[in-house]
């Protein structure tokens, strides 16, 4: 269960929006864009597979 867990929708909608903070937040080279761009297609991949997420609406710009 834990594995499933920690690559949640619930756990990596806020997980990019960290992510992306700190890029938008750095003053020099950034070392998070291989890990956002990981994130992303990992919930490229989970939404395509139909997974859902009640943090949908908090983190993707909807409410």
């Amino acid at each position: 269960m834990a594995s499933t867990l920690e690559r949640s929708l619930d756990v990596l909608y806020p997980l990019r929006e960290a992510l992306e903070t700190l890029i938008d937040t750095s003053a020099g080279p950034n070392t998070f864009d291989e890990m956002l761009a990981a994130v992303n297609d990992e919930i490229d991949e989970r939404e395509d597979a139909g997974d859902e997420s009640d943090a949908y609406p908090r983190y993707c710009g909807e409410s």
